[in-house]
């Protein structure tokens, strides 16, 4: 009786697998078709694919794979995009070049769309970050060196992070650029700075500059008893002691005005990198750069590696 009653078990899974259907990938002659049709190689495909973590065996067909694939960038699509937002090829490309990308950056149009609808509605702050960097003397090839560490990084350590430094950083709005910061003020910002600095894989080092040129090394614990009253030097260098930037920052640039637009620039830094990595993880998976995310990230440690020496100054002038 037993042994009748597992036959028939196992005739019955039999079956069961027998009548279900079974799927296979597109054939390589499928394939062959859809991406000549698109002017895409096998090899722009599988990098494509890699970007999304697939592979050809995770479709059942060709059109489900033309789906993911989306609409290829060409002169006819682009004009098309171009047009929707009454702008031109010239001005398309100074757009991405903000932020650091190209339209070779992107696979199909329906994230070049995405891309340039978030960046325009942040078109003008990133003007103002830039006017700003300038005039702490942060130059071109100083942001390519800043590019160039990050593509080294660890993406999903900094999305991570991204969601806490916004929270601590948004608390430096409500500090007052005239009064010395508390103690704990002091801990939690040097603190926070400290975070960024590892996970960015950036080192800094400070030097007090006198009258005659001279450097002399200070170290994060001296700049709270060092009379600020020389410019100091901040220089930034990656994890094989390459210089990634340096600052120099005058006793005539840390103020307090400046202060407050330093902390205005750390939270919408912060709340830019936040939707950047939203927009990135939900709607751009595939793009080719997260360069944008890195630079605000880069940009947000030296600006709170300028409100620690904003703030050390006052403490020192206060002292006196």
């Amino acid at each position: 009786m037993y042994k009748t009653v597992i036959m028939l078990f196992l005739f019955f899974i039999v079956y069961i697998g027998a009548a279900s259907p079974v799927f296979a990938a597109p054939t390589d002659k499928e394939v062959s078709k859809l991406i000549q049709s698109i002017g895409w190689t096998k090899q722009d495909l599988e990098e494509f694919l890699s970007t999304k973590e697939l592979e050809l065996n995770h479709f059942q067909n060709t059109k489900e794979l033309k789906e993911v694939i989306g609409t290829p960038i060409t002169p006819d699509s682009l004009e098309e995009l171009l047009h929707t937002y009454n702008m031109t090829r010239e001005e398309l490309d100074i757009l991405l070049a903000g932020f650091n990308e190209k339209v070779q950056d992107y696979w199909n149009i329906e994230d070049l769309d995405v891309a340039i609808d978030f960046y325009q509605n942040h078109e003008n702050l990133m003007v103002n970050l830039e006017e700003f960097f300038l005039n702490v003397g942060i130059t071109d090839q100083e942001k390519n060196n800043l590019y160039t560490h990050f593509k080294t990084l660890n993406e999903e350590a900094i999305n991570t992070k991204i969601g806490q430094w916004k929270v601590k950083a948004n608390s430096l709005s409500t500090i007052d650029p005239e009064s010395e910061l508390t103690q704990a003020q002091q801990n939690e910002l040097t603190a926070l700075w400290e975070d960024i600095s590892k996970t960015l894989g950036l080192h800094p080092k400070f030097f007090k500059v006198d009258d005659n040129g001279k450097q002399t090394n200070l170290s994060l614990s001296d700049l709270s008893t060092t009379k600020l009253l020389d410019t100091v030097t901040m220089e930034l260098y990656d994890n094989k002691n390459n210089l990634v930037l340096n600052l120099i920052l005058s006793p005539e640039i840390l103020t307090a005005s400046f202060a407050v637009d330093a902390a205005e620039k750390v939270v919408s830094l912060t709340e830019l990198s936040e939707e950047l990595t939203t927009l990135y993880q939900s709607q751009l998976p595939n793009t080719a750069s997260l360069a944008p995310l890195f630079l605000f990230t880069g940009y947000l440690l030296v600006l709170i590696g300028i409100f620690l020496l904003i703030w050390k100054k006052k403490k020192v002038s206060n002292d006196q």
